[in-house]
């Protein structure tokens, strides 16, 4: 049988060699630069990637807002069975969601039903209206654009005015829309076929993705 010790007695070394605790605690000097130095490198690192990469994002934003708004346009349309539009206006680079266009043919923004107005000014880092790098339409044929303001193909019905229909069978204008950011490295054409059918792409370097 055997008989256990009634007390166990360790001094302080053997404490601090069993289990490791730091005579001193916290961090030494040293360990407080080096990890601020390694801090500061991370943050070298990742800030630019970050604000590179930022207007990119905003921009995918700003193009996924405005696709859901085409099909909530198209799908108000159908559901109220009457024409909704979204309205263009190109030199306060914004855009409406209009349910009666009053004169007939949507040109004049103080005459139409206004649902709600979206600028891009809102998302930052300068997106806007615009095609970027991109030197080709988006359309199947492609083509070159021709300068100015060819970056919405909806057609001009009064000054900058550009309207998007959609009818009450959920069918409507056939075009493109281009945005980009304040780089003009990226862009995104959103486009809508006869048929009501809406198309994303993106200038990716050579072509439309």
């Amino acid at each position: 049988m055997k008989i256990w010790p009634s007390k166990i007695s360790l001094n302080e070394n053997e404490v601090h060699k069993h289990f490791l605790v730091s005579p001193t605690g916290g961090f030494t000097l040293t360990e407080v630069i080096i990890v601020s130095v390694f801090i500061s490198l991370m943050a070298a690192i990742a800030i630019p990637t970050y604000l590179k990469w930022l207007p990119n994002m905003r921009l995918r934003t700003a193009a996924q807002d405005l696709r859901a708004n085409m099909q909530k346009t198209r799908f108000e349309a159908i559901q109220q069975n009457q024409s909704f539009a979204i309205v263009f206006d190109t030199v306060n680079n914004s855009y409406f969601i209009c349910s009666e266009s009053g004169d007939g043919d949507w040109a004049s923004l103080g005459d139409n039903t206004k649902v709600e107005r979206i600028e891009l000014a809102n998302y930052k880092s300068g997106v806007q209206f615009g095609y970027g790098e991109a030197t080709m339409k988006a359309t199947n044929s492609g083509g070159a654009f021709s300068g100015g303001s060819d970056f919405i193909s909806y057609g001009t019905v009064g000054n900058s005015i550009k309207p998007l229909v959609f009818n009450s069978r959920g069918t409507g204008s056939a075009g493109f829309v281009y945005l980009e950011h304040e780089d003009n490295t990226t862009s995104y054409a959103l486009g809508t076929l006869v048929s009501g059918v809406i198309r994303v792409k993106k200038w990716v370097g050579t072509g439309w993705d």
